[in-house]
């Protein structure tokens, strides 16, 4: 999406819209491969909102997920993932901000590391 962001800009709209999008998937990638690392190399399943007791406090699987990665000696990866969350939310939840290059770039950068940084073996 990256290399044809400009040809995909709707008409009428402006580069954010495409540039959002590609944070967006960025992200939601990066998270569903580090849940699937968590499953498949350390048998560790996240917990949805049902199943956490009454007066225990919800942490989303986002957060479990990071937690977890701290916990199997992923900090840097659980630090990185949190800031692609980061850039998520500006390119998700406020429309008026501007999406720089950097974020971009950074984005896509963050998800690289985290793909290159896990092994299944």
């Amino acid at each position: 999406m990256l290399r044809f962001r400009k040809r995909l800009i709707p008409a009428n709209c402006d580069v954010k819209c495409v540039d959002s999008t590609i944070i967006n998937r960025a992200y939601y990638s990066s998270y569903l491969f580090c849940q699937r690392w968590l499953l498949e190399v350390h048998g560790h399943e996240l917990k949805s909102k049902k199943e956490f007791s009454k007066g225990t406090k919800f942490i989303t699987e986002h957060s479990q997920v990071r937690r977890a990665f701290k916990k199997y000696g992923q900090k840097s990866l659980s630090t990185i993932l949190f800031k692609l969350a980061q850039l998520k939310n500006k390119a998700d939840y406020y429309p008026y901000v501007k999406l720089t290059n950097d974020d971009l770039h950074d984005a896509i950068g963050y998800m690289e590391s985290i793909f290159q940084g896990l092994n299944f073996d």
